[in-house]
């Protein structure tokens, strides 16, 4: 078994934005806005990203099915290439899930997200788009609830006359 080469490394990257390959966020990469964010590819590689406020910097580690890595002094050192590599802002966010520099998205609506978000299965989600909880009971506006009188507890109001 050899050493991870540039060339395998580039090949898989490709694989990945053409959407041959899919990947999937160990965590939800906004959620960590500036750090590593680990992604599973479908054909049991893993590669690192470093996200910097929630920006596709550089990346940290490749890693094959087999064992084989490569990490980010090695990737600089040698790989002039793919130390150069950075996905397009769309590709980095339809494929990698970053938006984009200090941005929040909806990753199920694709909207900015300006107010509070929920994290949903490693996904970042606006309130408008958070899927009901089963166990929650749905509620009511206070005003829009009818009460429901026991027959049985009603008062007898005396007759006036």
């Amino acid at each position: 078994m050899g050493a991870l080469t540039e060339e395998e490394c580039l090949d898989f990257l490709h694989r990945v934005e053409t959407g041959e390959l899919t990947l999937e966020p160990v965590h939800c990469a906004q959620d960590v806005f500036a750090g590593d964010v680990e992604y599973l590819a479908s054909n049991g590689w893993s590669v690192v990203v470093f996200n910097d406020a929630n920006e596709w910097h550089y990346i940290e580690r490749i890693a094959t099915a087999d064992g084989r890595a490569v990490a980010s002094d090695e990737i600089n050192e040698k790989m002039s290439r793919l130390s150069h590599y950075s996905p397009t802002h769309e590709v980095s966010w339809k494929v990698y899930r970053i938006p984009g520099y200090c941005d929040h998205r909806c990753e199920l609506c694709d909207l900015d997200i300006s107010g509070g978000w929920t994290i949903v299965e490693r996904r970042m989600c606006c309130h408008q788009c958070v899927p009901p909880d089963p166990s929650a009971k749905p509620r009511r506006a206070p005003h829009r609830v009818m009460r429901r009188e026991d027959p049985r507890r009603q008062r007898r109001r005396p007759n006036r006359r």
